[in-house]
């Protein structure tokens, strides 16, 4: 059975909009790789099911990039319809945890939250204890 050393602990993030609810999450940064002081702090949703990290259109261009420059997606969820969106290469920093490389999907509809998904977890390692609501990470998988 695998054993994994975690370094870094962190609490459940309480969710405003959701009466008192909470959920694994970052806040982390998102710059565009030509303009790395040029970012825009993000609180992420850490999602297993999703395939790639998604944000919302508008901090495409809050980070210098052309939403509409990039390569056209469709993201079809587990339920509900399908959604336009374009990927764009990014850096995703954190404090703790480092910076990373990722190409992400900003949406072209409106969208509640950011999700850092599948894309962003194959750099980490990640364990996750639902009934303390407190997820655990170790920056190299």
């Amino acid at each position: 059975m695998p054993s994994v050393d975690y370094r870094h602990q962190f609490a459940y993030i309480a969710d405003a909009s959701s009466r008192g609810k909470s959920f694994p999450g970052l806040v982390v940064r998102i710059h565009s790789p030509q303009n790395d002081g040029l970012g825009v702090d993000v609180v992420g949703h850490v999602d297993t099911g999703a395939e790639m990290s998604v944000f919302p259109g508008e901090f495409a261009s809050l980070i210098g990039l052309e939403l509409l420059q990039g390569e056209p997606l469709v993201l079809n969820p587990t339920v509900g319809r399908s959604h336009g969106a374009r990927l764009h290469d990014v850096i995703i920093s954190h404090d703790e945890l480092g910076r990373y490389r990722l190409k992400v999907a900003f949406m072209l509809d409106e969208v509640r939250r950011a999700l850092l998904g599948r894309d962003f977890l194959n750099v980490l390692q990640i364990g996750l204890r639902e009934r303390y609501q407190k997820f655990y990470v170790t920056a190299t998988p």
